[in-house]
């Protein structure tokens, strides 16, 4: 249950909320989603250190512009998040992207070797220096 300006919400008001509007579906995928993931992530033991979960939270905090602690735990609150459930999305996203890299990685490789010509050159329209001196 969550005490959302003055008013309590339990789990199946959110559930019937997400029925009426025709999304439950989309919310079951993501779970279905996320548990496969892990089970994959478990099977290969890839796995997520501290360390990186720090960086994608500071990454995380500088692209939000959350430049303090006191910021943080206040858009925490305002998303109705602990830091500990901020802490399990992070790792679950670096999960995912790990999984991904791990399974895909090989193929993107192949494909850009095999496709070498396609890629060797880039178009620069504009660049613009400070200095004219520079530009030369």
């Amino acid at each position: 249950m969550v005490r959302l300006s003055g008013l309590s919400i339990k789990s199946n008001d959110v559930v019937a909320y997400l029925k009426q509007e025709v999304q439950i579906k989309d919310v079951y995928q993501k779970i279905a989603h996320r548990h496969i993931v892990d089970r994959v992530t478990q099977e290969r033991g890839i796995t997520v250190t501290p360390e990186e979960i720090q960086a994608a939270a500071d990454q995380f905090r500088y692209d939000h512009k959350l430049e303090s602690a006191a910021q943080t735990f206040e858009w925490l609150d305002e998303q109705l998040l602990t830091p500990d459930d901020w802490e399990t999305g992070l790792q679950e996203r670096l999960l995912t992207q790990k999984l991904v890299e791990h399974l895909f990685s090989q193929q993107v490789e192949t494909y850009f070797a095999q496709n070498k010509v396609q890629h060797e050159q880039a178009i620069l329209y504009r660049i613009v220096v400070p200095y004219h001196a520079l530009a030369q």
